[in-house]
Parts: structure tokens; sequence; C-alpha cells
């Protein structure tokens, strides 16, 4: 699904699997998510490692660019019946 931008300064990208990519959309993650789960479970870096990559083969993740800069990610999925917002992400270093 291609998620339109919002000028002037927001853009979205669909995510490349490059290394550096899939390493920013996953610090990204665990920048947001991390402390909650390790406070549930522990953070095991193998085991979230391996789910974030499955999630990036399973769902369509679009960077998302804030004056031209890496902020974030977000997984749109345009279905039949609607459209499924799926992991959203924004950084805090922008």
């Amino acid at each position: 699904m291609k998620v339109p931008d919002l000028p002037p300064d927001l853009k979205f990208r669909k995510l490349t699997p490059t290394a550096e990519e899939i390493e920013f959309s996953f610090q990204l993650k665990k920048q947001a998510l991390g402390p909650y789960i390790i406070q549930q479970w522990g953070w095991d870096e193998e085991f979230q490692r391996k789910v974030h990559d499955q999630r990036l083969r399973e769902k369509p993740f679009c960077q998302i660019e804030l004056n031209e800069r890496p902020a974030g990610t977000v997984s749109l999925h345009l279905l039949p019946e609607f459209i499924r917002f799926g992991e959203f992400y924004l950084g805090d270093s922008f």
C-alpha cells in the first residue's frame, strides 16, 4: 500500500530489506517496546530479532521520514474489507 506523503516535510517510503534499514527499524522497536518487554518477560535479543525479521517479511512497512531524515516506521496493510494499521514506532532522536 502506498502511503501518501504529507507535505511539506513528512514522507512515507516503503522499507527496503537492507541491513541498515532492518537495523534502524529494529532499534526503533527496541526503543519503543523494550522497556515494556523487559518488565514483562525480559529481553532476549536473539528472539526479538527473529520476531522482528518475521514481521518485516509478513507485513508491508514504510519508513517515516521527517525533513528527509528517518524518524520512524509504520505497517499498513490493505485488505479487501479494511486497512490494517500495524506496528508504529517513532524515534526520539529526530
